[in-house]
């Protein structure tokens, strides 16, 4: 094999593998609960349960693992220690969803978060082709030439990291900067949740078996056999599948009464704070929460609590915060699954779903919080600081590839120089 190939193959390598751990680290960092989750369904599948916080933290260690192996592969430094810990972790990977594959004990592995949902047979596939990139980087890692010398890398290196975790921090503080679940902004509720009037159902044929002197035969419906023969069973066969809406696991409840159809179809605005349990949130939101109720009622808009508490744990969180807006009950996954805060507020007009907000992020005084009430119904806005949540990040990344782009640029160096400079890097 040419050298000049090699080297093309090794770069490709490279630049794939950095490309995937990165997406796939900054993609969990967006949503840090939901990665939470997935390592808790993990833990669980392997009997090893743990508590939703410290599933969280395992979570974006994980994110914060596979980030680092990203960004050390992109910029090149450490090539020896970087190449045997992405082959080992794709060995690990490749092992671990093949086991999925074979048992299905999770549904998709949750590779790339919400973003990309993969079977557990592709994303087996996916590190197949991921751990043979691994090993060519492994075996010929030492073409690579960083753009970096020691001291850049390594503060290149702090800067990418603090920028990970500050951009995880504050997605879990507000809310996830992309929603790539159903119950997104601009979402209508009744198109998720209700079958329309008119829309088709199921349609089924019927086969029922009788039997006379021993023998055993199958009828339909509009043949049916005399009273010689005995009845002994009936079998059904989908002839026609029906309409279903996209969700199919959203249920409010008022005690033992079902009322999502009466809750979503009401037309005007409402305000929903969930969460999956009042006893995990602070007492010092119930002010805030009671003030936006009692806003809401001037405004005419109503207001629901929503969570999976039981009944005596809605009593103690009355008695302990004086609240008294409705509460629902709804299943603690849904609720997990609609918004990541505990709580969270859902503002809602005509049924979509117009804007989200961790309820910390609600003004505390009246006056303030009308304001802000009006606000989201009037332009629907989330006033939430992307830019800086993503600065960090941003200014490493370009950082990282203009150094990139002129080291490519750079004059030829003797081989003995550019062989010590390396050398330095692989001993760091």
């Amino acid at each position: 094999m040419k050298p000049s190939f090699r080297g093309f193959l090794v770069e490709s390598s490279r630049f794939i593998l950095s490309t995937v751990f990165l997406f796939s680290g900054g993609i969990k960092a967006i949503d840090p609960v939901g990665a939470g989750l997935k390592m808790a369904e993990y833990l669980h599948t392997f009997q090893m349960p743990v508590d939703s916080f410290w599933s969280m933290i395992l979570g974006i260690s994980m994110a914060a693992f596979e980030f680092s192996i990203g960004a050390l592969l992109l910029m090149g430094i450490w090539r020896k220690w970087t190449a045997w810990i992405t082959f080992v972790t794709m060995l690990f990977m490749t092992s671990l969803t093949l086991y999925l594959a074979l048992y299905n004990s999770i549904s998709d592995c949750g590779c790339f978060g919400e973003a990309v949902k993969l079977t557990n047979w592709e994303s087996f596939y996916k590190n197949i082709f991921l751990i043979l990139l691994s090993y060519n980087f492994l075996a010929n890692g030492r073409k690579v030439v960083s753009a970096f010398s020691c001291s850049q890398g390594v503060v290149a290196f702090v800067v990418a990291i603090g920028g990970f975790l500050f951009f995880a921090y504050m997605n879990y503080r507000h809310l996830p900067m992309l929603d790539f679940r159903p119950y997104k902004v601009g979402s209508s509720l009744a198109e998720l949740i209700l079958t329309p009037d008119g829309a088709p159902s199921d349609e089924y044929t019927y086969e029922f078996v009788y039997e006379r002197n021993g023998e055993r035969r199958s009828f339909d419906m509009d043949n049916l056999p005399d009273e010689t023969w005995t009845y002994v069973d009936r079998y059904e066969k989908l002839v026609s599948k029906g309409y279903t809406p996209p969700i199919t696991d959203f249920s409010l409840f008022v005690g033992s009464s079902d009322v999502t159809e009466e809750i979503i179809e009401t037309p005007g605005m409402m305000i929903w704070i969930l969460t999956p349990n009042w006893e995990e949130v602070s007492k010092s939101l119930a002010p805030t929460l009671n003030t936006l109720y009692s806003v809401a009622q001037s405004q005419g808009i109503l207001l629901y609590g929503i969570s999976s508490s039981t009944k005596s744990e809605e009593g103690r969180w009355r008695n302990s915060t004086g609240t008294e807006y409705p509460l629902l009950f709804l299943d603690a996954t849904t609720v997990k699954t609609i918004a990541r805060a505990v709580p969270s507020v859902l503002f809602i007009k005509d049924g979509v779903i117009i804007a989200k907000m961790n309820a910390r992020d609600l003004e505390r005084r009246e006056e303030p919080l009308r304001e802000q009430v009006d606000n989201i119904y009037t332009l629907g806005e989330r006033r939430e600081p992307y830019l800086l949540r993503l600065l960090p990040l941003f200014v490493w990344f370009i950082y990282t590839i203009v150094s990139l782009i002129l080291s490519t640029k750079k004059p030829y160096l003797p081989s003995s120089i550019n062989n010590q400079r390396q050398m330095n890097l692989d001993e760091i």
